[in-house]
């Protein structure tokens, strides 16, 4: 049912091949001759609507915070707070605090708005993890100049990592061994 459903909405936009779905799950004509798909009104969760529409709220909050300090976002914020007419659930901060990159976002006060505030000072970021994930983004980018596989191992030289991350590295770049060296190479593990 959900593929048929699938077939109807992606028909405008490929044609083709939603209807090659649709004839061959539903053994019909074709899936252009059909109603358009309907939505049950009863599926709809008001509050979690809501709750995003105050989620999006906070991230733009964050987001701007961020750019009037210069905090890129790859650089975690360790703590955050935020006010607002009320407390979100902790599935919807969960989703917050993944899309602003802070490890921990606390409800302040009651507010009319939700605004955040958040301390910018080298204590309160996670500097050596944005470096870190810095270093990964140079490590594929060199993984696909070289050509390598996406299960295949490499070893990189570099003249600094944050040591406390090398197994975020080492996992996120499949790399076999890091070793210190003036320059950045990648190579390919033999």
């Amino acid at each position: 049912m959900v593929l048929v459903t699938l077939t109807k909405l992606l028909a405008p936009f490929t044609p083709f091949i939603a209807e090659e779905i649709y004839t061959n799950l539903t053994g019909e004509e074709s899936v252009h001759l059909v109603d358009w798909p309907v939505a049950d009104k009863k599926l709809i969760d008001q509050k979690l609507e809501a709750e995003t529409i105050k989620a999006r709220q906070i991230v733009e909050s964050v987001h701007a915070l961020r750019k009037q300090a210069e905090i890129k976002v790859r650089i975690p914020i360790r703590e955050m707070t935020y006010s607002g007419p009320e407390a979100l659930s902790d599935e919807v901060l969960a989703v917050i605090k993944s899309e602003v990159n802070v490890y921990n976002l606390l409800f302040d006060k009651k507010m009319d708005t939700y605004l955040v505030q958040a301390k910018t000072s080298d204590d309160n970021l996670d500097i050596n993890f944005g470096l870190a994930r810095d270093i990964v983004r140079k490590i594929q980018e060199e993984r696909k100049n070289l050509g390598t596989k996406p299960d295949e191992k490499v070893k990189i030289t570099l003249p600094f990592w944050p040591k406390e991350h090398e197994d975020y590295i080492k996992r996120k770049a499949l790399i076999s061994s890091i070793s210190e060296a003036e320059k950045f190479s990648v190579t390919k593990d033999e």
